[in-house]
């Protein structure tokens, strides 16, 4: 996720990298647009490129797993009781 990196506004792994610059000042997204932006990121991208571990991509290691059907997905009894 090396993209994240090329957003305007975008703040840096340590403090000392960021030197002078204003993150706030050079932010241009809204935090919707930022989370569109991380979903297309993540089902546009990501789960479409052959990942270097799995030899192939996200999505089709999904789908082989689903169609072998060993491990049922398991769901929370009430998602707002299992949220946070």
């Amino acid at each position: 996720m090396g993209a994240v990196h090329l957003l305007p506004g975008m703040t840096f792994s340590k403090p000392i990298d960021k030197k002078s610059y204003e993150s706030e000042e050079r932010a241009v997204l809204t935090l919707p647009e930022l989370e569109r932006w991380l979903a297309l990121q993540i089902a546009g991208v990501y789960h479409l490129s052959v990942h270097s571990a799995l030899g192939e991509t996200p999505l089709a290691a999904w789908q082989k797993g689903m169609a072998r059907g060993s491990h049922p997905i398991r769901h929370p009894a009430n998602a707002q009781e299992n949220f946070f």
